[in-house]
């Protein structure tokens, strides 16, 4: 998963036309969204950064009362990012979520469920306790731009257990 956001980043890079790439050149916009205004992160956190055509979403965690429900959320708010730095679903190329211990099975079939067949996205399950007790799964995906299509993702899964 964490090789897929690397490759991101590095197209993004070619894609600067051989222009320097460093602290100084990386052109970054925080993405907002109706639930997540701007000026939000000056004081808690962003939701979302665009940089080079890449969409960097944050960990997204919802408090429902089941894990169909959070994870439902969850998407949604991860979809909703998506459209307000100009992607789309089909463009979601690598996400990493969270489970609490014993439960990855379940989020990745919800997870798959809701992505639906045509998902081209890597997908990393990685169980472990959650941030919060209550709300204990989060969800964090990156996206492209415009011409970087998301569709020559491998569309791999993978589960990581709690040991």
């Amino acid at each position: 998963g964490h090789a897929a956001w690397m490759c991101l980043f590095l197209l993004a890079a070619i894609r600067t036309n051989g222009s320097s790439v460093g602290p100084a050149s990386m052109a970054k916009e925080v993405v907002s969204t109706s639930w997540w205004p701007p000026g939000t992160e000056k004081d808690l956190e962003s939701v979302g950064i665009l940089s080079r055509g890449v969409v960097w979403m944050t960990g997204m965690m919802e408090l429902n009362s089941t894990l169909l429900a959070q994870m439902e959320a969850e998407i949604s708010d991860v979809l909703d990012i998506a459209r307000a730095a100009n992607s789309t679903t089909a463009s979601l190329v690598d996400c990493l979520i969270n489970t609490p211990p014993g439960k990855s099975g379940i989020v990745l079939g919800n997870l798959l469920e809701l992505l639906g067949p045509e998902r081209r996205v890597v997908l990393t399950v990685v169980e472990m306790a959650g941030e919060f007790e209550a709300a204990n799964t989060s969800i964090s995906c990156v996206a492209v731009q415009g011409q970087l299509e998301a569709s020559k993702s491998l569309g791999r899964v993978s589960a990581v257990k709690a040991s």
